[in-house]
């Protein structure tokens, strides 16, 4: 019976002794990784591309529009560690481009226009403890043009749903303002055919309404990219109540002139 327990107690301390030795191996593991920190690589597609500081240009009537390219990828090197932590905070990996650079020996230009370097940011935590090996694009062409202005007058699309009891009368349409103030890109508002306001006629009530303003170009496409002031207007459809009315022709009074027939027609509108 001794021998048995010393036996058990045995293999219970062995079992121990296992468990120890995978405990100490793994913090033995650990401590070698924060130490050396073996260096790895980590890339990171599709990271957009912002543009700051565009306002910058309205001293010189230039509007930015765009870039060439939306998106680089970006290689980062450094220990496994800290790309594992950025793997983590890869929604605050940013590229941007500022358009201040624009009027800097940072820019340079080419027939096909004006080059602004990326700048690609991590967060700051991680800044010395992680570098940017590689980018797909150093470089990204910005989208510049002459700011222009234009007055508009706005046009009513008219949808009616009244019944047959009412008229709409679109000659008396009012629109107030009746013009809008249209800025852009110049290569836009060359674009430009039609600025429109939809409105909708449900009920006689001839209340006014509300409607946005869009602008159209010849193929009857709404043009994007543009400022539009005021960006709604406000727009009056006239419903009359329908009525039908006689009007004899005096076959045996011949002489009665039109502005006889005429007062008689309005006579019974009353």
């Amino acid at each position: 019976m001794a021998k048995k327990n010393k036996k058990k107690n045995e293999n219970s301390f062995n079992l121990l002794l296992k468990l120890l030795s995978i405990f100490l191996a793994i913090i033995a593991w650990l401590v070698v990784v924060q130490v050396e920190d073996p260096e790895d690589t980590f890339t990171v597609k599709d990271v957009m591309i912002e543009a700051k500081n565009a306002e910058v240009l309205d001293k010189d009537v230039l509007i930015f529009y765009g870039i060439s390219d939306d998106e680089i990828t970006v290689k980062f090197s450094g220990g496994k560690v800290n790309l594992g932590r950025l793997r983590e905070y890869k929604d605050e990996i940013i590229a941007t481009v500022d358009i201040n650079d624009y009027y800097t020996t940072n820019s340079y230009k080419t027939d096909e226009g004006v080059y602004l370097p990326i700048n690609v940011t991590i967060p700051d935590k991680l800044k010395n403890l992680v570098k940017i090996d590689r980018q797909s694009l150093e470089y990204v062409r910005i989208k510049i043009d002459q700011k222009i202005t234009l007055s508009q007058d706005v046009n009513v699309e008219l949808k009616t749903n009244v019944s047959n009891d009412y008229y709409v009368d679109e000659s008396n349409v009012k629109v107030l303002p009746q013009k809008v103030e249209i800025s852009g890109a110049k290569y836009l508002i060359d674009t430009i055919v039609d600025a429109r306001v939809k409105v909708e006629v449900n009920s006689p009530s001839g209340e006014i309404t509300e409607a946005a303003v869009k602008v159209y170009d010849k193929a009857g496409k709404i043009i994007e990219g543009l400022t539009i002031s005021p960006e709604k207007i406000q727009v009056q459809v006239p419903v009359l109540v329908k009525k039908t009315v006689k009007l004899s022709l005096d076959v045996k009074n011949p002489a009665k002139t039109m502005a006889e027939y005429k007062q008689e027609f309005v006579s019974q509108l009353k």
